[in-house]
């Protein structure tokens, strides 16, 4: 029987680093951990509406004696296009002044804001972003009680990173599409960013079959045993009619 390793796991301290790096006494590390589980969850339940989320690193810093921790949350992210951020979740914020005309250049299609001059789309999108962030950061920090900053580092490309590719399947997957396609769409189109190898497989009822089965399909090389190679391995799963479906990804 193969004995399987996580990808990332096995390769801490030569090619991943770990996603939170702190210092804590044996009575604070429980707490400390509880807080890393609450700012993730918030994260992602504050900017799914608008940002698709990969990975989330906190460091901390401050002194055992000092009563105040400085938190640094860096989130790497999808760069948010025009027509991820919805009229509704505008709507909700309170943002002053540009909230209406943020909400009007919103309620126009995607040729009619190309015509608009794209400075002045970027700023009112770009304040939109700000503001929606300042929130986060000053309601992250309220509840804890740290000062929280939030930095964020942007792909523009889904197919550099191994979780966006495994939320951009299971949205396909949430729309019914054949599972085969999805998977042959993916890989041609991370081949066309020069991977060295990449690997996907799904797991589930497939198709809505009644009897859960995993499938999986590769292109290039995936060096699992190499601990030199930087691997990227994302896990993710999707809620259908039909069942839960579980994604997998390795990327090389």
């Amino acid at each position: 029987v193969g004995q399987k390793t996580h990808p990332k796991a096995f390769r801490l301290g030569i090619t991943q680093k770990h996603l939170s790096t702190w210092y804590a006494r044996k009575k604070d590390y429980s707490l400390l951990l509880q807080k890393d589980f609450f700012i993730r969850n918030s994260i992602d339940n504050q900017l799914e509406k608008f940002l698709t989320v990969s990975t989330i690193r906190i460091e901390r810093a401050g002194s055992e004696k000092s009563p105040h921790l400085s938190t640094l949350v860096i989130i790497k992210a999808l760069h948010p296009r025009v027509k991820d951020i919805s009229k509704n979740v505008v709507s909700t914020l309170l943002l002053g002044p540009k909230k209406k005309e943020i909400v009007a250049l919103l309620q126009k299609k995607t040729h009619s804001i190309r015509k608009e001059k794209p400075e002045k789309t970027k700023l009112l999108l770009s304040y939109f972003f700000k503001t929606k962030v300042r929130e986060l950061a000053r309601s992250l920090s309220k509840t804890l009680g740290e000062q929280i900053e939030l930095r964020f580092e942007f792909c523009r490309n889904i197919f550099e990173d191994a979780l966006l590719i495994a939320k951009f399947i299971g949205i396909q997957i949430k729309r019914r599409a054949p599972f085969r396609r999805v998977i042959k769409q993916a890989l041609k189109k991370a081949e066309l960013i020069n991977v060295k190898g990449i690997k996907i497989e799904l797991s589930g009822r497939l198709n809505g079959i009644e009897i859960a089965r995993s499938e999986w399909k590769r292109e290039g090389r995936i060096p699992l045993h190499t601990l030199s190679a930087n691997i990227d391995y994302a896990e993710h799963f999707v809620n259908t009619v039909y069942g839960i479906i579980g994604i997998k990804v390795w990327l090389f």
